[in-house]
């Protein structure tokens, strides 16, 4: 058997659903995004030195990652504030320290923030509603607010990662 029959007979094995159940002699549609993104999920992940001023660096990365996914407002406010709770409560923001952002963008968006730990446990502070006038102590009930679920894994020793998911608004509505 020739190379070439080879490719063939293994390109025609290789092909989705999508590519094999197009009728012959017409064009495949392009896929919606909506069903793309439901095919699976994309991760990306950035370290930022732990210094207040890289917070407004990873707000950026998360707003042009998802630009056109109709929650990249929100996904920048939870971002700037897991960020901020890293680099104030824990080693992250300590001489040499560093956060990482994680964004994965799924059937949902999954926005995770990793520090070095040393700090408590991330909870949000009882008595403490997001609408509080005060100035600080308000960012994980308004990250909750917004969120699916919330939560965190680790521990003060190793490090946590506190994690958001954000529903991605559905075709048709606002």
């Amino acid at each position: 058997m020739t190379v070439a029959r080879r490719i063939s007979r293994n390109a025609a094995r290789s092909r989705t659903p999508d590519e094999t159940t197009t009728p012959a002699g017409t064009r495949p549609q392009p896929m919606s995004p909506e069903r793309w993104r439901q095919s699976g999920s994309l991760t990306w992940r950035r370290t930022y030195p732990g210094q207040a001023d890289r917070v407004a660096d990873a707000r950026r990365f998360a707003a042009l990652l998802l630009v056109d996914t109709g929650c990249d407002h929100e996904a920048r406010f939870v971002v700037s504030e897991l960020a901020a709770n890293a680099i104030l409560h824990t080693r992250s923001g300590e001489p040499g320290g560093w956060f990482g952002v994680e964004i994965a963008l799924g059937d949902h968006v999954r926005i995770a923030v990793r520090d070095l730990g040393g700090g408590a446990v991330p909870a949000i502070a009882p008595g403490r509603p997001a609408e509080s006038w005060s100035e600080n102590g308000r960012g994980l009930a308004a990250v909750a607010a917004l969120a699916l679920p919330m939560g965190y894994t680790g521990d003060p020793g190793a490090g946590h990662t506190v994690w958001a998911h954000l529903a991605l608004p559905r075709p048709g509505r606002p």
